[in-house]
């Protein structure tokens, strides 16, 4: 962020600026004649009043006013910063002499989102500390029996607005609009909107009551967060007295401004703020809007400011902290509960695949012998029979005897032979293991079971049994389908 100091020194302008990138103990100083910002300012709003005047007359025809405005945006870049290269980054604030509030820098846009802001120089010290709620409209009437219809109308839209977000707000209209009043009712709310006639010597009342801008900088107006000032040359005088007086934040006008477009300003700048929050982005949405209505690079469009502390782009994305929080806990808790939905649903269907399987074995068990088969190849293995599948040590590799006559089958070993067979180069507890046992009984498959346990005893030189034993735990624990383990039980082979 770049902060831009133009001073007003005599006869002389001075404006102090830094390089971006440039860290310097010294302050860059470009001096301008008074006199040329003087003549810029008034050719500037020579041509806002030509532009009121043809939109008038031509309402319904769409100009297009860019090629001027590019003009006067590049000789204002010229006087204010003579040879430097204007390069700033997004955000900028200007701090202006009172002498040079008229001066519209806003039409110095170099890029699409930069955006620029507006504090003053003051020997005032702005108060803090006050705290108000609510709304106020003030509708001043003195001297605008040629504008109280559309003044109304603003007035109903406007209020509307904030009635439909639910917020208190109040109002002060015709012959109570005093002095007294005025003061009265700023000071106990939140934010204001001023609709009316102003002066370069403040305000006036209905019953002919004034109220100087010096008046209103020794008020303590720190409970004003927003003041939005919707009448003519509000950010040159009027604007002061209220920022003087502690508001946080003022938006007005830099010049005259035609009833109809004022009514527009308004409407647009409520519906983003109530939106928003945010008054450095409704002052954009004003911009905008009033561009697409009458034309680019409309020039009253840029006479609408800001005034205040600048925001980041993060701040105003996160200004509804409430609702933002709301919704990501919500959404948290929903896909919560999704996930604790299909997480049950899933091992309850796993459960009930395991106990249907074991069941069925069960039943197989009771009808079927089993026939420990092993490879007598080098006399280093052994066959005998076992109807005991539920022995937690030193259990047998089992194999369904089939009762298919399409199927061949081993013949059944006497078991007194078997026993009297030394054991040879075995240990049967490098294959006895409870969890791969369990998951080897709930396959369908005894020709599959058997080649399992084939594999695990059959004697390699490279992979132990332990090893075997492992891998066949891995594919057993995470492949589903018996065609797949059986698949990957040939790789391993």
């Amino acid at each position: 962020m770049e902060t831009i100091r133009v001073l007003s020194r005599e006869e002389k302008v001075e404006i102090f600026f830094q390089k971006r990138n440039e860290i310097s103990p010294v302050e860059s100083i470009h001096i301008v004649s008074i006199s040329i910002i003087r003549d810029f300012i008034e050719s500037w709003q020579n041509w806002l009043k030509q532009i009121d005047a043809l939109s008038y007359a031509l309402p319904d025809i769409k100009h297009n006013y860019i090629d001027r405005f590019i003009e006067f945006s590049k000789s204002l870049q010229s006087i204010l910063f003579g040879k430097y290269p204007f390069h700033f980054s997004e955000s900028i604030v200007w701090v202006m002499d009172e002498e040079l509030m008229a001066l519209p820098v806003e039409i110095l846009k170099i890029h699409k989102n930069q955006r620029f802001y507006r504090n003053i120089r003051s020997k005032h010290i702005p108060p803090e500390g006050n705290k108000a709620e609510g709304f106020l409209f003030i509708e001043n009437q003195h001297s605008a029996e040629n504008i109280l219809t559309e003044m109304r109308i603003e007035r109903k839209e406007i209020l509307e607005l904030w009635e439909s977000k639910g917020s208190i707000y109040k109002e002060l209209k015709g012959a109570n609009c005093t002095r007294t009043r005025f003061i009265e009712k700023i000071s106990s709310v939140k934010v204001v909107h001023y609709c009316g006639h102003s002066f370069e010597d403040g305000l006036w009342f209905n019953d002919q009551s004034h109220l100087e801008i010096s008046d209103l900088s020794y008020l303590n107006l720190s409970n004003l967060e927003l003041v939005s000032l919707n009448s003519c040359s509000s950010a040159i005088g009027l604007a002061r007295g209220f920022l003087e007086g502690g508001a946080r934040e003022c938006v007005g006008f830099l010049g005259t401004v035609r009833n109809d477009i004022s009514r527009q300003v308004g409407k647009i700048f409520w519906e983003t703020y109530c939106t928003t929050n945010s008054a450095s982005l409704s002052v954009e949405k004003v911009r905008q809007e009033l561009q697409e209505i009458h034309g680019e690079g409309f020039p009253a469009a840029f006479q609408f400011v800001h005034f205040g502390i600048p925001e980041s782009k993060s701040k105003n994305w996160f200004q509804n902290k409430k609702f933002i929080i709301s919704l990501i806990f919500s959404i948290g808790m929903i896909l919560g509960l999704f996930y604790l939905f299909f997480s049950f649903t899933k091992q309850e269907s796993i459960s009930n695949n395991i106990e249907l399987n074991t069941k069925k074995q069960d039943l197989k068990i009771k009808e079927e012998d089993y026939v420990l088969q092993y490879d007598l190849k080098n006399e280093k293995s052994i066959d005998f029979v076992s109807n005991i599948p539920g022995k937690k040590k030193n259990k047998p590799i089992i194999v369904k005897k089939s009762t298919n006559k399409n199927i061949d089958s081993k013949p059944k070993i006497n078991e007194e032979k078997i026993q009297n067979i030394p054991i040879k180069n075995f240990n049967f507890a490098d294959v006895s293991n409870e969890r791969l046992e369990k998951y080897i009984s709930v396959l369908n498959s005894e020709r599959l079971k058997n080649n399992i346990w084939i594999y695990i005893n059959k004697k390699d030189p490279i992979v132990s049994i332990e090893k075997k034993r492992e891998k066949i735990e891995k594919i057993l624990e995470n492949t589903e389908s018996e065609e797949l383990i059986e698949y990957k039980l040939r790789e391993l082979e």
